[in-house]
């Protein structure tokens, strides 16, 4: 998993590996690595000293230890890697995938995504080397905030999060058919088709470019909806370094992730005095005028 900045984020996501993942049946299954993208920034651990200053890298490498004893986990059952230079997805992916061995089945997951045993199950079923990747369709969740503060981007330091990731109603979000980002494959197929462009930098267009390499190789895709995976809101900042490609693309990921349609458009018929029908002329003062 790559990663850069995001302290609560992440230690929502490792609570949620912790639960799936380093049970007595799952524990000697998994390895998770994190490859952090570290600058000069720094990171106040809450348990600790509020005068006192750790970089992420070192909070992670305590929780790591502390999770290391606590389940009696192999050495390298939790890994991290720090690379201080900017963050890229394609590079973080390619990093992390290095450290395992062309037979190890990968799943690459971004820091928002909560998953569940079951998909545990489904990613090594549905993944098949020299034959099948297993691209899921993940459940993305709606913003939880009013959709007007959304659109005026208002609130924007608020991060409401839903209490269950895994109610799938439409106004709580939607299946993420464009998205790939999520990915299991064994690593010799990953580098079969030529691995993640490291070229790439900044968000998105990483996963489509690989997406595209999968099609053209004699690899079968199969896509389908995982009801085990939920992208987990989040707020969504365009970074105006992007290049045009990019932009387009996290613009649109940003908009879709407002709120549904159906709520969008009783929104529209509330206002619809302000953005449908202008307010009526007082015509006798125009009379009057005339």
């Amino acid at each position: 998993m790559p990663l850069t900045g995001r302290w609560e984020i992440f230690l929502r996501f490792m609570n949620n590996y912790e639960k799936i993942s380093l049970v007595n049946d799952q524990k000697e299954k998994t390895k998770l690595t994190i490859v952090l993208f570290e600058d000069s920034k720094t990171a106040d651990d809450p348990k600790q000293n509020p005068n006192q200053i750790l970089k992420q890298s070192d909070l992670i490498l305590a929780l790591f230890s502390n999770l290391t004893k606590k389940h009696s986990l192999y050495s390298d059952s939790l890994s991290l890697i720090v690379l201080n230079q900017k963050f890229s997805r394609s590079i973080g992916c390619e990093t992390g995938a290095a450290k395992h061995s062309d037979h190890d089945l990968l799943f690459f997951v971004d820091v928002d995504i909560a998953f569940t045993k079951e998909f545990l199950l489904r990613a090594r079923l549905n993944t098949v080397e020299n034959k099948q990747v297993y691209y899921p369709i993940v459940f993305s969740e709606y913003d939880p905030d009013d959709p007007i503060d959304a659109l005026k981007n208002e609130n924007s330091n608020k991060n409401h999060v839903r209490k269950n990731h895994f109610d799938f109603n439409r106004n709580n979000g939607y299946w993420r058919q464009f998205g790939f980002g999520i990915l299991v494959t064994y690593y010799s197929d990953l580098k079969r088709v030529g691995g993640f462009d490291k070229s790439i930098v900044g968000w998105g267009k990483e996963d489509v470019d690989l997406y595209e390499k999968f099609i053209k190789s004699n690899l079968i895709i199969f896509r389908t909806v995982d009801p085990g995976l939920t992208h987990v809101f989040h707020k969504i900042e365009c970074d105006v370094s992007l290049s045009p490609e990019q932009m387009i693309m996290c613009l649109g990921s940003k908009a879709t992730s407002i709120a549904s349609q159906e709520v969008l458009s009783e929104l529209c018929i509330k206002m619809k005095a302000d953005i449908i029908e202008p307010p009526l002329l007082n015509l006798s003062l125009v009379n009057k005028k005339n």
